[in-house]
C-alpha cells in the first residue's frame, strides 16, 4: 500500500494528461495528488516522510510556474532536481556523517524486517554511496535529455515507465552487491527449520 501511495501522484499525473492532453490540468492534479498523499500518510502512520515534503514543495514551486507562465518546462525539471538533491545529500554525508546516508536507509529497512543482518565492510558503504549519488545525477540528466529533445507525450511516459525502470535497474545492481554481505537471523533460521519439522 505505501509504495502504491509513493507513486499516486506521478500516476494521477499521467491519467490526467493522457485523458485530456491538458498538461496545465495534469500539473494541478499531480499537486493535488500530492497535497493528499502527504494528508494519507499522516493518518495512517501518524507521520510524513521527509521525501514527500521535499517533493510536495518542488511541486509547488515549479507547478505553480509552469501554470503562471503556461510553460511546461518548469515541471518537467521537476524529476532531475529531486534526483540532484538526493546526489547532493548522499555526497553531502558521505563527507560530514560517520554513517553515510545509503547506509543508514538500507540498515533501518533490513532492521525493520529484522529478517536479515548487514555485515559490510565501512570502505564498501562509501563505494556504493558514491555509486548511488553518480545514480542519481546521472538519472538527473537523463530526465533533462528526454524532457528537451523528444514531444510532451513521451517524457510523460518516460516520467513514469522510463524513471520507475531505471531506478528500479538501479535497485537491483546496489541489492546484488549487498547479497554477498547479507545472512540471514539465526532465530529466522531456527523457525524456518521448525516449521519444516
Amino acid at each position: 500500500m505505501k509504495q502504491l501511495l509513493d507513486f499516486s501522484p506521478v500516476i494521477a499525473f499521467v491519467i490526467a494528461y493522457f485523458s485530456t492532453r491538458d498538461f496545465k490540468l495534469a500539473t494541478m492534479v499531480i499537486i493535488g495528488a500530492s497535497a493528499i498523499q502527504i494528508a494519507i500518510s499522516w493518518s495512517i502512520w501518524k507521520k510524513v516522510e521527509r521525501m514527500h515534503w521535499i517533493t510536495f514543495l518542488i511541486l509547488v514551486v515549479l507547478g505553480g510556474l509552469t501554470l503562471a507562465f503556461d510553460d511546461e518546462r518548469f515541471l518537467k525539471w521537476k524529476p532531475t532536481i529531486v534526483n540532484w538533491l538526493f546526489a547532493a545529500a548522499l555526497l553531502g554525508s558521505q563527507i560530514f556523517a560517520k554513517r553515510n546516508f545509503l547506509q543508514r536507509i538500507i540498515e533501518g529497512m533490513l532492521k525493520n524486517t529484522g529478517e536479515v543482518t548487514l555485515n559490510v565492510p565501512q570502505k564498501s558503504w562509501g563505494f556504493l554511496n558514491v555509486y548511488a549519488s553518480l545514480f542519481f545525477i546521472l538519472a538527473g540528466f537523463i530526465n533533462l535529455h528526454v524532457a528537451f529533445n523528444y514531444d510532451t507525450d513521451t517524457w510523460v511516459t518516460f516520467k513514469l515507465v522510463g524513471l520507475t525502470g531505471l531506478n528500479l535497474a538501479g535497485m537491483i545492481a546496489l541489492f546484488s552487491y549487498l547479497f554477498r554481505y547479507m545472512k540471514q537471523n539465526e532465530s529466522e533460521s531456527v523457525n524456518d527449520n521448525k516449521d519444516s519439522d
